[in-house]
């Protein structure tokens, strides 16, 4: 079985496997000019012999032996040319090529400037143009040695370039094997010790073996996928699950071709182990489930018990009543006195339950989230609450509010808890609104000059039923509906409290 979830991904070095004839053709025009180059400085040499022989009238074999040396490294040069285009790759023949170009034009140029200045002079200074011929020579030499010293010198820094890879490979703690794709076959030319630990059995070699009789993929598409991949240079990287020995271990497979502009097609398969994450995420997943779970029928619990709850506390407090009707007159002040407290506590109990079914309904009936003017959620508040601010002298003052994306009844029913929280607990209270936009967030706050809340309370205060220290009314359940609408919209609430109390809660932009 294998993930569903896959990625490939052109590596886009500019040249396919496709285009790979095209070497030999390039080699052969190379090798073309390398002997074209020696077939005209033969012709120059054997034109002399034929000159020194035919017009002079010299001995054959003292002219042949004169232009031996010559000749010889014509035809060592046309073997090694040969050499190089049938064992070595193309740019061995060009660079070859090209430096004797280089070299013949340097000699030449030094010999006719010899030549040109000494008939200038009327002379002929033998031992001055083997001299000048001699500085040509040593510059090249110097020349040569340059670029061998610079050839050694990369030597040395690719033998330390691949012991640093040699360690890499063999340390890695994911399982990594070297490939070579041959005929749609995919054969492992090495592999690391990790790789061998999860796929090899005792002291066996994974090494000339094929990848898919090694490696259990438990899924031919993935095994086809791995085989294009390499075959059109590209990156691929998907999740598998194979069998090894009793256990279904869970991987990552990341194909990485390599070795473009040559004629092999090979590519590194790295498995990195994730069955450990897997399990985790599947525990995590069974979890949120079983929490999810137990969340709905907490939400069915509290709405269920609050509507069973509701018939008798109405019957208490209809039976108050009556009671308090029909004997008000035959009950003395003390019996007055009861009645009140259980008619009193019967309304208590009725506003609890109303506030426990607002919060069980937070979830079950929000609305989707729009484009909510803030400032004009704020005023319709403040007309609902008119008659309560008036009662209790209360001054309700606000900035201009931001647009946000909210359930915008909920948005209204976090600013009355507020405003109402600071109305029960503060005499005369002065309310001020504000909000502060970020870039990730917009921050709104709700002040009062009332008394602070301690710090050890400040957290408290936003659980079920707790209401704090301090005086007034309420069921205690309007600061946790607020925060219990702010997690549904994936905010947050907190209070700070120095000279009067702010409390400030975030949504998201």
């Amino acid at each position: 079985m294998a993930c569903h979830l896959c990625t490939r991904h052109n590596i886009g070095w500019g040249m396919s496997l496709d285009e790979t004839p095209t070497l030999p053709r390039a080699k052969r025009s190379h090798l073309t000019l390398a002997v074209a180059l020696a077939s005209v400085l033969a012709a120059v040499v054997l034109f002399d012999i034929y000159e020194d022989t035919a017009q002079q009238g010299e001995a054959l074999w003292l002219t042949l032996l004169e232009n031996s040396v010559p000749l010889a490294l014509l035809v060592g040069f046309v073997a090694f040319s040969y050499w190089l285009y049938n064992s070595r790759e193309r740019q061995y023949l060009a660079l070859v090529l090209r430096w004797a170009v280089i070299g013949l034009i340097g000699i030449m140029f030094i010999l006719l400037w010899a030549i040109g200045s000494q008939s200038y002079q009327e002379t002929f200074k033998p031992v001055i143009m083997g001299v000048h011929t001699a500085i040509g020579g040593t510059v090249a030499g110097a020349g040569i040695g340059y670029v061998s010293a610079r050839l050694h010198e990369s030597r040395d820094e690719m033998a330390t370039e691949k012991d640093r890879w040699e360690s890499l490979f063999e340390n890695d703690p994911a399982g990594v094997a070297d490939l070579r794709y041959d005929d749609s076959e995919l054969t492992i030319e090495r592999a690391n010790e990790e790789f061998c630990g999860l796929f090899v059995d005792g002291d066996e070699s994974a090494e000339g073996q094929s990848l898919m009789a090694v490696v259990d993929h438990d899924d031919e598409a993935v095994e086809d996928a791995v085989s294009q991949a390499i075959g059109d240079r590209e990156l691929y990287s998907t999740e598998v699950v194979s069998t090894v020995g009793e256990s279904r271990l869970f991987f990552k497979l990341r194909v990485v071709p390599y070795g473009i502009g040559t004629n092999d097609r090979r590519a590194f398969a790295i498995y990195t182990d994730i069955t450990e994450l897997r399990q985790t995420q599947e525990q995590l997943e069974a979890q949120m489930e079983q929490l999810a779970e137990s969340n709905d029928r907490l939400q069915q619990f509290a709405y269920i018990a609050s509507h069973d709850l509701q018939e008798p506390l109405r019957m208490v407090s209809s039976y108050m009543s009556l009671l308090e009707d029909e004997y008000r007159d035959d009950l003395d002040d003390e019996a007055q006195e009861y009645i009140d407290f259980a008619a009193n506590g019967a309304e208590r109990m009725q506003d609890m339950v109303d506030e426990l079914l607002a919060y069980s309904r937070v979830e079950t009936e929000g609305r989707e989230f729009t484009e909510t003017d803030a400032t004009a959620v704020l005023d319709e508040t403040r007309q609902n609450l008119e008659l309560r601010i008036e009662e209790a002298d209360a001054t309700v003052t606000a900035e201009e509010l931001p647009t946000v994306e909210v359930d915008q009844n909920q948005l209204g029913q976090v600013f009355q808890n507020l405003v109402e929280n600071a109305i029960d607990h503060v005499e005369e209270p002065t309310i001020h609104v504000g909000a502060e936009v970020h870039e990730e967030e917009v921050v709104f706050s709700v002040s009062d000059d009332g008394p602070g809340i301690p710090e050890s309370q400040q957290e408290r205060i936003f659980e079920l039923f707790e209401r704090g220290h301090r005086d007034g009314d309420g069921t205690g359940m309007g600061l946790a509906i607020c925060d219990r609408i702010l997690s549904r919209h994936g905010g947050d609430i907190w209070v700070e409290s120095d000279d009067g109390t702010t409390f400030y809660f975030s949504l998201p932009r």
